[in-house]
């Protein structure tokens, strides 16, 4: 119930975000008839492959240093 909760937060704040600020940021600096929408994944679902990948490319970058921490 509370994943349930915070989804119902996380589609709040992306309606708002949708419905007023992305239009009006978007107004004051291009000219486009489509905007952009904010969109969340499903809370508490993680893509492992995606992450690991991330974390090793920054490693191998030298962006950032393993450590037991990171671990």
């Amino acid at each position: 119930m509370f994943l349930n909760a915070l989804e119902a937060i996380a589609k709040n704040i992306a309606d708002v975000f949708n419905r007023y600020l992305i239009p009006e940021l978007v107004d004051l600096n291009f000219d486009v008839v489509k905007y952009p929408k904010l969109k969340f994944d499903k809370l508490g679902a993680v893509d492992y492959t995606t992450l690991s990948n991330a974390l090793a490319t920054l490693s191998n970058g030298g962006i950032i240093t393993p450590d037991e921490d990171l671990e």
